[in-house]
């Protein structure tokens, strides 16, 4: 029996002071000065034994930090002194739910007031428990740290690139190109920066009038948050007109600017992605007018020259950046969906209301902790023999599927069961189902008649027919399959919701050929033929309904291509 324990916050967790350290005592080593929010610098001698958690003292509260080796912790810093035999990582995790920043005692500077603290009452598992719950969340952020480290090398890369061609000007084919005082005459112009883009401030935006939605609202070092209206089209390119300068954004979707940004008006015939490095690579901040507030001076910015690449050499450039740069939004993607569900299970995890089964015993070495992000959620044993089949997982899956996207106009029966379909091949989720070569196919409509049956009797939601086209209402039970989902689906959720991300908005016609593409495939290897793209297509255009003729073979191809990149066809 799982049981959480109530303790007060001094009987789990013993706080300490960090150590002084001033600036030129530092002398460059392995261990890591930790302050208050960050590593600050790295030292050659260390105060404490790894692991560690490190949480503001002064200045800035509330953000905690683990530290795996051994590390300085500085005197704007708390360091755990003592664990008290709880485990490590799962402090860690505690402390992020405890809202420390509410803790502040400070009448100018906030400072961390411990006496509060050490009276609050926690609720704390046992420690095996506590290893398995922090098992699971640091799968999570392991997996999120992995994404980081691929994002920074592919930014690296096309940087690099960039630098190469346009700044060493070592771009195709520049030993036949003439050059003056170092300047390439043939390929390119020297222009006014008002004669190469056009940059217009953002637009305002009150906190209280953002309305939840799927448009980013920009601010000027990161996207602050999402609306549901836009003000530009896509790409935006923006970079910090007050407050924070220097950083340049690149948002391939439509946005919000907000006025304490700049966005690219007109890019001026120029290539975006070209706009862009160009941008990264000037040194916005030194063009700072503000006394107090830093403000980015446009006047000073549009008199400056540079040399500008010709429309061809930037197609060249663009054509080889882009496929990185696609693969850097999937990888944001999936990151911010990670992001989304670690902390939608950290609150829960740590609580106790979701439950799980602790293990035997527990491998201690962190490296092996994003294996097991694959958790066995515990199910109540009244329960199991009913909701273990899978056609209660599949209503469970439908459900929600239906709750995110019942509202987007290209949503009903047909996609659907396509992104039911996806899940099964592309996330590895099983549904019982029995697909078919129909006009909308692949199509099982047995099984989607179930769903709509057992979703209705459930109390979840109930499909009708208005206008030709099936749509999905809210029913009074509808919170019921959210439990289930977290229990059945936890390890496969990132998948299912990149999968809802891609085709929520997208035509409906777009998931039918994703899934008839796939199925295609997996015939032709079933048959053990060679799935090269002409057989694919060949297949589609000549083995399946008629109705997939209404699509061209170019659109067909263009598809499998998309497919091909996504890695979901080989």
């Amino acid at each position: 029996m799982i049981i959480f324990y109530e303790k007060y916050f001094n009987e789990c967790i013993k706080l300490n002071r960090g150590f002084d350290l001033p600036n030129n005592k530092i002398k460059e080593g392995k261990y890591p000065i930790v302050a208050s929010t960050n590593i600050k610098a790295y030292h050659e001698i260390f105060k404490i034994k790894g692991p560690g958690v490190v949480t503001g003292r002064s200045g800035s509260l509330g953000i905690v930090q683990y530290i795996a080796d051994d590390f300085w912790p500085l005197n704007t810093s708390l360091y755990v002194k003592d664990f008290k035999g709880n485990n490590p990582k799962y402090i860690y995790y505690l402390l992020q739910t405890m809202n420390l920043e509410n803790f502040n005692s400070g009448a100018g500077v906030p400072t961390l007031n411990q006496n509060h603290l050490h009276s609050q009452k926690i609720k704390i598992p046992n420690l095996s428990l506590q290893q398995r719950i922090a098992s699971i969340l640091s799968g999570y952020d392991n997996f999120i740290a992995l994404n980081n480290q691929r994002i920074k090398l592919l930014n690296e890369i096309t940087q690099e690139l960039y630098n190469e061609w346009f700044v060493r000007m070592r771009f195709p084919n520049y030993k036949n190109t003439k050059f003056a005082k170092g300047i390439p005459e043939d390929v390119g112009e020297i222009k006014y920066f008002k004669d190469f883009v056009k940059l217009n401030r953002g637009f305002d935006l009150p906190e209280d009038k953002i309305q939840q939605g799927t448009y980013p609202v920009i601010a000027s070092t990161s996207i602050k948050a999402y609306h549901n209206e836009f003000k530009v089209k896509a790409p935006i390119i923006t970079t910090g007109r007050s407050g924070s300068l220097g950083k340049v954004l690149y948002v391939n979707s439509n946005g919000w600017p907000l006025n304490t940004s700049l966005y690219v008006k007109d890019f001026k015939g120029n290539e975006p992605l070209y706009v862009f490095y160009t941008l990264k690579q000037l040194d916005l901040e030194s063009f700072n007018s503000g006394a107090g507030v830093p403000s980015l001076n446009q006047n000073h910015l549009h008199k400056i020259k540079l040399w500008v690449a010709d429309i061809k050499l930037q197609e060249k450039f663009k054509k080889l950046v882009e496929p990185i740069f696609q693969q850097i939004e999937i990888l944001e993607q999936q990151k911010d969906e990670l992001q989304k569900i670690r902390d939608r299970l950290l609150p829960r995890l740590i609580s106790g209301k979701l439950k799980v089964k602790p293990h035997n015993e527990f491998n201690k070495t962190e490296s092996t902790e994003s294996h097991q992000v694959n958790d066995t959620i515990e199910r109540s044993t009244e329960d199991t023999k009913v909701k273990s089949n899978p056609f209660f997982q599949r209503r469970v899956l439908a459900a929600h599927i239906i709750d995110h996207l019942k509202d987007e106009p290209t949503f009903g029966h047909v996609k659907l069961m396509k992104l039911m379909y996806l899940c099964e091949h592309l996330v590895e989720i099983e549904t019982a189902s029995h697909y078919h070569r129909d006009a909308a196919g692949p199509y099982d409509n047995r099984m989607i008649r179930s769903i709509d049956s057992q979703l209705k009797k459930a109390q979840w939601f109930e499909c009708k027919k208005t206008d030709n086209k099936y749509q999905y209402t809210t029913l009074p039970k509808k919170e019921e399959y959210k439990n289930w989902f977290t229990k059945y689906y936890i390890d496969k959720e990132a998948g299912i919701e990149n999968l809802l991300l891609l085709f929520g908005k997208e035509k409906t016609e777009k998931a039918e050929m994703v899934a008839t593409l796939y199925e295609a495939w997996r015939d032709l290897k079933a048959k053990k033929q060679l799935p090269t793209d002409q057989a694919i297509i060949y297949e589609v255009l000549n083995n399946w309904h008629e109705s997939k003729q209404r699509i061209s073979e170019e659109r067909w191809f263009k598809c499998l291509q998309w497919m091909k990149e996504k890695n979901w066809i080989t």
